[in-house]
């Protein structure tokens, strides 16, 4: 009768992590929403961060056009894989300038496989950085995939 008690509590409280946020070009995204999924880094996880509000100007943003934060469910995220909290071990004092040691990761361990994104995307942020070097067209069709699958979206 425990197990079953025990088991019944497992089901039925979910995970309390919150929304993780993942960063990626708008190249990036038109990929992601393309195929459906972010593939993993070569040690088969997704990167993520709790902090919205980092320092976002040490990521290139491919070619400095325009930056995407994606919002993901962290608590759906943490029902079907391990999230797994990452920090640079050591002292700060020798952290590179562009980190800020606030600024960890939540790691989304994948075993290897793509991480589907479609049941964990809650919404998009597109930053436009420099409207000159901006993909119009890949930012229409961006757009497009958006609507289509009723992703709520903001483009600042």
């Amino acid at each position: 009768m425990i197990k079953l008690i025990n088991i019944l509590k497992e089901i039925t409280e979910a995970k309390q992590v919150g929304d993780l946020y993942h960063f990626t070009s708008l190249k990036g995204l038109y990929g992601i929403l393309k195929d459906g999924f972010i593939k993993p880094n070569t040690e088969n996880q997704i990167s993520t961060t709790r902090n919205k509000q980092m320092d976002l100007t040490i990521f290139p943003a491919g070619g400095g056009a325009a930056l995407i934060m994606l919002t993901l469910d962290g608590d759906k995220i943490s029902n079907r894989y391990k999230i797994r909290p990452f920090n640079i071990a050591g002292d700060y004092d020798d952290l590179p300038a562009y980190l800020n040691k606030d600024e960890f990761e939540e790691q989304i361990i994948t075993n290897g496989k793509n991480f589907p994104i479609f049941p964990y995307l809650k919404n998009v942020s597109i930053t436009i950085q420099n409207e000159r070097r901006l993909d119009k067209e890949m930012l229409a069709q961006v757009e497009n995939i958006l609507k289509e699958k009723n992703i709520p979206y903001e483009i600042k």
